[in-house]
């Protein structure tokens, strides 16, 4: 990453980088990963993140998981209430170094009813 920008941004990113360093939990082998999920704004608030959320579950147990993690943003309030009505719980709290980024990392574990 150090190599595809210019010299003199150099130390600014490895500022960055270290900040967030520590931000996210690792993904453990055995568990499902959910990523960068999210909806355009004329999209939400009908049930299409929940829908994406099970289907999500109901794939890894296709594919045989049954341990599932996603990381969201602290102040995320609408997708953490979808999160948890899927059946995720907070596992890890965490925050930048500096402070400005806040983050939870989500776990649910089991099968679908």
């Amino acid at each position: 990453m150090l190599t595809s920008v210019a010299p003199q941004d150099r130390p600014a990113l490895t500022l960055r980088l270290t900040n967030v360093s520590d931000l996210m939990a690792p993904v453990g082998d055995d568990e499902y990963y959910l990523s960068k999920l999210g909806l355009a704004q004329q999209f939400r608030g009908k049930r299409l993140s929940r829908t994406l959320v099970d289907s999500y579950i109901e794939e890894g147990a296709r594919l045989g998981h049954s341990r599932y993690r996603l990381d969201v943003h602290a102040d995320n309030e609408a997708a953490i209430r979808c999160y948890r009505s899927a059946g995720f719980e907070i596992s890890r709290r965490s925050q930048s170094q500096d402070g400005t980024l806040k983050y939870y990392s989500m776990s649910y574990e089991g099968a679908r009813p």
